[in-house]
C-alpha cells in the first residue's frame, strides 16, 4: 500500500490541477460525457437492476446497448463504493481516472520487482514510463486507465508452475478481471502472452518447460469467467451486424512517425517534430529511452535476464501491434482471434504494451545508475532522475471542460409518466451533438432514442436523415409511432440553421394535426427546450408533474418560430470572403458578460452575423450592433465603405457557464455565401 500511495501522490502532482477539479470538470466535453454516461449507467444498473445491466437507456428501442461499445463493468463495480460517501457521478468518474493513472506505474513496478529490480529502481522506472505522452492523450478517459492490468496479467502467467492448480486459477482470474475492465486491454494482454509463450518455447525447446499446458488451462479459466460478458457482446454483434473494416482500424493505427510524436500538452518535448492529442502520440520519453539503452547495454545484474528479455518482447509487441494491418503482427492476431482483434478501432493503443516494456527496461537503467553507490549518492541520483523526468514529462492539460448545465426538462421527465422512449431533437447520433443528451438522461435513466456508442445501428442514422429532410415527410409520424417514440424534446437552440425551418414546421404541423399535444416549454442556457407528447403512443394522458409554462402560449410561440424568417443556407462553407473573431482571443479568459466582436465584409457590403453558438447551442445576444472598422478599410481598401463592417454581440454569463467553451460565429454575405469561424475561450463569473 505504501508503494501505491507513492504512485498516487506522483499522479496527483503530475495531473495537477486535475485532482482539485474532480467534481467540476472533464478533460473533454464530448467523449468524456459519453464515457461518463456509460459509467453512470453501469453503477446505477448494478445497484438497482443488475439483471438488465446490458439494457442501457440509450438508443431505444435497441437491445443490449451496453454491448455496443466497451461496457466498463470493472470500473462500474469500483464506482459503487465510491458512490456511498455521496460523490457525484462526475467526481466518481474523475476519481477512477486518477486512481487508474496511479495504478499503472504501481502495476509495472510489481512486475519489475518480481523480475529482480530493487524497489526504488522499479518504482522510478515505472513512473517515468507511465507518465508519457500516450498517458497525457488518455488523461481523463476512464476506458484505458487500467492498462497497468496488462503488467499484472503477465506477472500472474510468469508465476505459473507445472501442475499448480492455484496458480492456474489466479492467472485465469487476472486475465478475466482485465477483460471486465476493457476487452481491448484484454486483447493486448493476450497478444503479449502469446508472443512471450512462443519465445519461451523457442528458448527451452520444450512445451512442458515453457508451461504451455498451464497457460492454456489458465486461458480456459478466463474464458469461462468471461462468458457473462461475451454472450451479450456476441449477441449484439450478430443481431446488429456490427463489424470493423480494415480501413477503420488503419485510420487509427500508428505510423512510424508517431513514435516521434508528442502532445501539445507536453512542453518538455517541443523539440519533437510531430503532435497528436488523440490516440497516436507514441514517443515514450527521452529519459526513459536513455535509461532503457543504459540498462540493456550495461546492466548485467544477476537474475535480470528475464527482465531484459520480457521488456524487449513487450516493447516489440506494443510497437508492431500499434501499426495495425501495416505491421507483421496484427494480421496474424486478427486471423487467430477475429472477435477480439477485428473489433478494435484504434490499433495504436497497442502502445500500452510498449509502455510496460519500457518501464521494465528503464528500471534496469536505474539499477545500473544506482549500482553499489552509497546511500547519499543513491538518493542524489534518484532526485536527479525525478527532476529530469519532471522537466521532460510535465503536462499542461487544463481540465476546464464542464458538462452542460442540467436541462430543466430532464428534471421534469424524471418525475413524469412518459410511457416510452424519449427522442431529443436535433438527433444526429454523433458525439459532438448527442453527448449531453446522454449525461442529462442520468437524472432519470428513462429510455431515450438518442445515443453515441462505438457502434450505432444504421437505422438510427436513417431516422436522423428522415427528420433532416426539407420538408420532413408526413410518413415520419408513422415511423416515430412504430419506434415507438412517446415524447419529443426539441432543443431549439441546437437545431442547425439548415434544418431549422423544416424541423419547426414539422412539429408545428404535428400539433395542428393532433399527432402531438401542445408543448411544454423549459428555458435553458439562453434558449428553450420544448416537450411534446406523442398522442399515438401516449394517448391523451398528462405527464403528471406540473411545470413547463402555459401549453397554449408555447404552441403559439412554436408556430411563430416555424413561420420564420429562415435564411437560405448553402450546403458548403465558403472561406473566400473576409471575416474575423477579434474577441474573445482564442484560448483567452472572459470574466462576466461575453462580448464577441470582429468584422465581416465583402466588396458587396457588410456580411450579417447569422448566429453565435457556444458548445454547439445557439445563444440569443443581450445586445447586438454593427460598428465602423476604419482599420479594415485601411488594410483592405477594395472592400469600400466599412462603416458597418464590425460587429459586437454581448451575451450574459449564466449559471453553469464557467469553464472552457467552443465558440462558433457564422456569417452570411449579401450574395448568400456562408462562412463559419471558431475559437475557444474560458468563461468565468
Amino acid at each position: 500500500m505504501a508503494d501505491f500511495g507513492l504512485c498516487l501522490a506522483a499522479a496527483v502532482a503530475w495531473t495537477w490541477p486535475y485532482a482539485r477539479r474532480l467534481d467540476v470538470a472533464l478533460r473533454d466535453l464530448y467523449d468524456g460525457q459519453g464515457l461518463l454516461w456509460v459509467l453512470s449507467w453501469v453503477r446505477h444498473a448494478l445497484v438497482h437492476d443488475p439483471a438488465n445491466l446490458f439494457q442501457a437507456n440509450a438508443l431505444a428501442p435497441a437491445r443490449d446497448v451496453l454491448a455496443f461499445s466497451e461496457p466498463l463493468l470493472g470500473y462500474g463495480v469500483l464506482a459503487v463504493p465510491l458512490s456511498l460517501p455521496g460523490l457525484s457521478e462526475l467526481a466518481i468518474f474523475n476519481t477512477l481516472c486518477l486512481l487508474g493513472t496511479a495504478f499503472t506505474p504501481w502495476a509495472i513496478s510489481r512486475l519489475a520487482m518480481a523480475l529482480g529490480a530493487d524497489r526504488f529502481a522499479a518504482l522510478l522506472g515505472a513512473l517515468l514510463a507511465s507518465f508519457s505522452a500516450l498517458t497525457v492523450a488518455h488523461l481523463g478517459f476512464v476506458s484505458f486507465v487500467a492498462s497497468g492490468g496488462i503488467a499484472l496479467v503477465v506477472l500472474a502467467f510468469l508465476r505459473l508452475e507445472r501442475g499448480n492448480v492455484r496458480g492456474i486459477l489466479l492467472a485465469g482470474l487476472s486475465l478475466a478481471g482485465l477483460g471486465y475492465f476493457s476487452l481491448q486491454l484484454l486483447s493486448f494482454a493476450l497478444a503479449a502472452l502469446g508472443v512471450l509463450t512462443l519465445v519461451t518455447v523457442a528458448r527451452h525447446r520444450s512445451v512442458r518447460d515453457a508451461r504451455v499446458v498451464e497457460t492454456v488451462l489458465a486461458g480456459l479459466v478466463a474464458g469461462i469467467l468471461l462468458v457473462p460478458l461475451a454472450v451479450p457482446l456476441l449477441r449484439a454483434r450478430q443481431s446488429e451486424g456490427f463489424s470493423r473494416t480494415v480501413a477503420e482500424t488503419q485510420l487509427y493505427a500508428a505510423r512510424p512517425r508517431d513514435f516521434l510524436a508528442t502532445t501539445s500538452f507536453n512542453p518538455g518535448q517541443t523539440f519533437l517534430p510531430y503532435r497528436d492529442d488523440a490516440e497516436r502520440p507514441l514517443y515514450p520519453g527521452t529519459l526513459v529511452l536513455a535509461l532503457a539503452v543504459l540498462g540493456v547495454a550495461f546492466f548485467r545484474g544477476e537474475g535480470h535476464g528475464d527482465s531484459r528479455r520480457i521488456g524487449a518482447v513487450l516493447v516489440l509487441v506494443g510497437a508492431f501491434g500499434s501499426l495495425g494491418y501495416d505491421g507483421p503482427l496484427y494480421p496474424a492476431l486478427a486471423a487467430a482471434a477475429p472477435p477480439l482483434f477485428k473489433g478494435i478501432r484504434a490499433a495504436a493503443r497497442f502502445a500500452f504494451v510498449l509502455q510496460i516494456g519500457m518501464g521494465l527496461l528503464a528500471a534496469l537503467g536505474v539499477s545500473w545508475l544506482l549500482g553499489e553507490r552509497r546511500r547519499w549518492s543513491r538518493a542524489a541520483t534518484v532526485l536527479a532522475l525525478l527532476a529530469l523526468g519532471a522537466l521532460e514529462l510535465r503536462q499542461t492539460v487544463p481540465f476546464d471542460r464542464r458538462p452542460a448545465s442540467p436541462p430543466k426538462v430532464d428534471d421534469f421527465l424524471a418525475a413524469a409518466d412518459v410511457g416510452g422512449p424519449i427522442l431529443h431533437l436535433p438527433a444526429a447520433f454523433r458525439i459532438s451533438n448527442d453527448a449531453d443528451y446522454l449525461v442529462s438522461s442520468t437524472r432519470h435513466f428513462k429510455p431515450i432514442v438518442n445515443g453515441v456508442t462505438s457502434n450505432v445501428p444504421q437505422r438510427f442514422f436513417e431516422l436522423s436523415e428522415l427528420l433532416s429532410r426539407n420538408p420532413v415527410p408526413a410518413e415520419a409520424w408513422d415511423t416515430l409511432a412504430a419506434w415507438p417514440v412517446a415524447a419529443i424534446v426539441l432543443h431549439e437552440g441546437k437545431v442547425p440553421l439548415e434544418t431549422r425551418e423544416s424541423t419547426l414546421k414539422f412539429l408545428a404541423d404535428g400539433v395542428a394535426r393532433g399527432e402531438l399535444d401542445e408543448p411544454l416549454a423549459f428555458p435553458h442556457q439562453g434558449h428553450v427546450d420544448a416537450l411534446f407528447s406523442v398522442r399515438r403512443v401516449r394517448g391523451a394522458r398528462p405527464f403528471g408533474p406540473s411545470g413547463g409554462g402555459d401549453p397554449r402560449a408555447n404552441a403559439q410561440a412554436l408556430a411563430a418560430l416555424a413561420a420564420g424568417p429562415h435564411p437560405a443556407i448553402p450546403a458548403k462553407e465558403d472561406d473566400s470572403f473576409g471575416a474575423s473573431i477579434d474577441a474573445p482571443a482564442d484560448g483567452g479568459v472572459v470574466k462576466g458578460n461575453l462580448v464577441v466582436s470582429g468584422w465581416s465584409q465583402t466588396e458587396g457590403g457588410n456580411a450579417s452575423v447569422l448566429e453565435v453558438r457556444i458548445d454547439g447551442a445557439r445563444r440569443v445576444p443581450a445586445s447586438s450592433r454593427r460598428v465602423p472598422r476604419p482599420d479594415v478599410a485601411a488594410a483592405l481598401p477594395a472592400l469600400g465603405d466599412t462603416g458597418a463592417a464590425g460587429y459586437e454581440e454581448t451575451f450574459a454569463f449564466l449559471p453553469g457557464d464557467e469553464g472552457r467553451h467552443d465558440l462558433a460565429v457564422r456569417f452570411q454575405a449579401r450574395d448568400g455565401r456562408v462562412r463559419t469561424l471558431a475559437a475557444t475561450f474560458v468563461w468565468r463569473p
